[in-house]
This record gives structure tokens, C-alpha cells and sequence, in this order.
């Protein structure tokens, strides 16, 4: 009978340490998984962060596109060459002296 007790008591001592590997197991694997989750979450927090610098810096290229198109129209430059009161050359000539060219207006 004692050595039934004993049996017993070493074949659930035996279970109970099995028990203990696949809980701590579990517990790591999970631990693992929670951590991978957190780091794909944040990545992905990242990435709408940058699709959405991306969005702005384009409607801003764009923008910029628009108003440097704006300043060089003809209208535009037209515009500043009265402002600035430079007149239209009629002729243009030319001087050469040795390995040099000059223009006289």
C-alpha cells in the first residue's frame, strides 16, 4: 500500500512538472506574441505618420510648382521688368577683342 502512495504521489509530482513547463512555456510564447503585436502596431503608426507627411509635402510640391509656373508667365516677368523700369534692347553689338567677347547695348 505504501509503495501505491508513493507511486501515486510520484506519478502526480511527475504531471504537476510537466504542468509547470507548458504553462511557463505558454506564458513565454505568449509574452513573445504580445510583444510582436506592440512592435507591428507601432510600425504601422509609423508608416500612416509618413504616408501622411507624404500627402502634405506633395500638395506642398505642388503648390510650389503652381507659383513658380505663376512667376515665370510672361505676364508676370512682364510685370517686373516695368517695376524694375528696364527697357527693351533694339540692337546689340559685339565686341571681340582677343579671347574675349563683349556685348555694348
Amino acid at each position: 500500500m505504501k509503495q501505491e502512495v508513493q507511486a501515486i504521489q510520484e506519478a502526480i509530482s511527475e504531471f504537476t512538472r510537466w504542468q509547470l513547463v507548458v504553462l511557463g512555456a505558454l506564458i513565454v510564447l505568449g509574452g513573445l506574441y504580445i510583444w510582436q503585436m506592440n512592435i507591428s502596431a507601432t510600425r504601422g503608426f509609423l508608416m500612416h505618420d509618413l504616408e501622411r507627411d507624404i500627402h502634405s509635402l506633395s500638395i506642398e510640391n505642388e503648390r510650389a510648382q503652381l507659383e513658380v509656373a505663376r512667376l515665370q508667365s510672361v505676364e508676370s516677368v512682364s510685370n517686373r521688368v516695368q517695376m524694375l523700369g528696364l527697357t527693351k534692347v533694339e540692337t546689340i553689338d559685339y565686341i571681340q577683342t582677343g579671347d574675349s567677347t563683349f556685348a555694348l547695348r
